[in-house]
This record gives C-alpha cells, sequence and structure tokens, in this order.
C-alpha cells in the first residue's frame, strides 16, 4: 500500500467503534497493534475473525504514528454505550456537550482502568474531524509468532 493510501485510512471514521464515529488512536503501540489487521485474510484484529493464514512466514503489517490535537477533551471514566456509541443506525459523529461551557467537546479520551476509567483495558483517543490529525510516520512491521521467550530474553535481557 502506498504511504499516501495508508495516511488515509488511518483519519477514517469508524462509525460502529466504542465511540461512534471517530478517529482512534492509542498512546500504547501494543493496543494500537490490536487493531492492525492481517494484510493477507483481514481478520485477527479486535471484533473480526480470527487471522486463518498461516503462520510459516510472518505478514507485513503497518501502523500509523501520528499528531493528534485533543483540544477541549471530554474524559470518559465510565462508559455509556448510548451516550458514546448512538442508537446502531444513527452512530455518534461527535463528541458530547462540555458540562462546564455547553459547547460540543473537540475528543473523548477513554480512560483505561489503570488511570481510574472503568471499562477499558488501554486508553483511547477519539476526534471527530480528520484535520485534528497528521500522520506523520508510517510503520512497517512484522508480528513475532511463536517466539521462544529464551530468545527474547537473550536479545532484550531478562524483565
Amino acid at each position: 500500500r502506498s504511504q499516501a493510501r495508508v495516511s488515509e485510512q488511518a483519519c477514517n471514521r469508524h462509525p460502529s467503534s466504542l465511540f461512534g464515529g471517530g478517529i482512534y488512536f492509542s498512546p500504547s503501540a501494543f493496543r494500537a497493534n490490536m487493531s492492525v489487521p492481517c494484510s493477507r485474510c483481514d481478520g485477527g484484529t479486535i471484533g473480526r475473525r480470527e487471522c486463518s493464514c498461516s503462520v510459516t512466514s510472518a505478514a507485513e503489517h503497518t501502523m500509523v504514528i501520528a499528531r493528534v490535537t485533543l483540544g477541549d477533551a471530554h474524559i470518559c471514566t465510565e462508559y455509556d454505550g448510548v451516550t458514546y456509541k448512538g442508537e446502531i443506525h444513527r452512530p455518534r459523529r461527535r463528541p458530547p456537550l462540555s458540562e462546564e461551557t455547553g459547547h460540543v467537546n473537540d475528543s473523548i479520551i477513554g480512560e483505561s482502568i489503570e488511570n481510574g476509567g472503568t471499562h477499558l483495558t488501554y486508553r483511547e483517543l477519539v476526534v471527530y474531524d480528520r484535520f485534528q490529525c497528521y500522520p506523520e510516520f508510517v510503520v512497517n512491521y512484522q508480528r513475532l509468532v511463536d517466539v521462544d521467550p529464551a530468545a527474547l530474553t537473550a536479545c532484550y535481557g531478562s524483565a
């Protein structure tokens, strides 16, 4: 895939996701990797079927590292699907109104349990305007499959 196409896809909205029709980011590369589908079968991510490819050779995956402007962010610590996701035929396409100003927030920060949230394992950052994100780097990588823990210790040292 061309870098321009990858960058364009990175800033596409996902209407059926947890916080409605937004553009999703995570400060965790581990979490972001969970959303990258297999380039061969399009499976193997959250909410999709298992990867059906042979694991004899690792496929190349692509991740975008982006700058994201959150602006006046709504911080979600307690998730409510109706508030954040909307109805099945009418997904949310913007963050909720600010309780302080009465204006629409610019983004949502879905807080992880580690940071005081009640629903998410990893922090989610969601913007609703593609001009709030700037894809800065495109990283191509392969996932390690069936790795011997001793080999990782030899390369990176013990934890």
